[in-house]
Formats: C-alpha cells, sequence, structure tokens
C-alpha cells in the first residue's frame, strides 16, 4: 500500500521480499515436518482434547489448528491466548498443549507455561524458532521452525500444526476413532 502510495516501502520495511520467500518456506516447514507430525500423530492418536495457545498474532495458528483438527479428527481441541492458561489451568494430566512462540515478546511466557504444564504432568509441545532451547527440559517435543518475520510467522507456524492434524486423522482412522470418511 505505501509503495503504491509513492512513499517506498513505508513501515514494512523488506516485507515485499519477504513476502516472496514465503512459499519456498512454506514448502520447507511442510516437508520437513511430515515425519515429526506423522510420529506424534501415531503417539497422540488416542487423545481426546488438544490444546493449543498463543500470544498476541500467534493466537491464530493456535486458532488454525484447533480448527483443523476438530475438523478432520475429529478431536475436542481449543485454542485460547497463552495468558489464559494460567488463570484457568485447563491443562489436566496427559493432556496435550501446542504452544506457539516465535517471537521474543511470547517466549518468557510460553517458557513458564510449558514448566506449569510439565507440573501437572501435561504432554506439551513446543513451537518455536530453530536455536531455541530453553523449552527442551520441560516439553515432550520441541519443533523448531526457521527464522520468519515476526509479522508473517503466524502464517509459517500454522504449516506443522495443518500437517500434524492431517496425520493424527490418518493415525486415528487405522484405529477406527472416528475419523471422518468419504462416501459413507
Amino acid at each position: 500500500i505505501a509503495k503504491a502510495q509513492g512513499r517506498g516501502e513505508g513501515a514494512a520495511k523488506g516485507i515485499a521480499a519477504a513476502l516472496a520467500g514465503l512459499p519456498a518456506q512454506i514448502d520447507a516447514v511442510a516437508q520437513g515436518f511430515g515425519a515429526r507430525a506423522e510420529a506424534l500423530g501415531k503417539e497422540l492418536a488416542k487423545v481426546e482434547l488438544v490444546l493449543l495457545a498463543g500470544a498476541g498474532p500467534h493466537f491464530a495458528p493456535a486458532a488454525f489448528g484447533a480448527a483443523k483438527l476438530k475438523e478432520l479428527a475429529p478431536i475436542h481441541a481449543y485454542a485460547f491466548p497463552l495468558e489464559e492458561y494460567h488463570h484457568y489451568r485447563t491443562q489436566k494430566q496427559g493432556d496435550v498443549l501446542f504452544l506457539i512462540a516465535p517471537d521474543a515478546a511470547s517466549r518468557q511466557r510460553a517458557l513458564e507455561t510449558a514448566i506449569v504444564s510439565k507440573g501437572v504432568n501435561g504432554h506439551a509441545i513446543a513451537l518455536v524458532p530453530d536455536g531455541e532451547a530453553a523449552f527442551d527440559p520441560y516439553v515432550a517435543h520441541t519443533w523448531h521452525l526457521p527464522a520468519v518475520r515476526d509479522d508473517l510467522a503466524p502464517l509459517l507456524y500454522s504449516v506443522p500444526l495443518h500437517v500434524f492434524a492431517y496425520h493424527v486423522t490418518k493415525a486415528r482412522d487405522a484405529l477406527g476413532l472416528g475419523a471422518p470418511r468419504l462416501g459413507v
């Protein structure tokens, strides 16, 4: 918009180049998480509840992931803002929790959430940038994603959740656990 108005890139410096590279990043993440998502789908095929949490704009991948799980699996899946975890303590022993924390602003609270999750014997999966190791002692799985602009992270961080929803659906179907069937 700024470019069309003759203001160059305006406040979105570098966004055009980042957007141009996004399809390749999305493809790489989809391909790179296939085996991990398949393994986790088999591991969690019998769960009936999945929680997903993210802060600010990173609530969007949580909501998308919950929608895909409900649509495909079907599993009871709920997305909520990261801070709400600490107000309601929704997670119980064995419950699955995906933490989406791509940015520095939400990472500390997500780490605190992972610590509480471990304390209730939850099963947490953290989606964080490459190189982030602070979550490792507190979560069952750490999924590292490539560097991406904060304003584009919700798009990229939705991809492994979609891939997981697909694979957990296949695993549930193999067990006869209510995955939707075509033509039935």
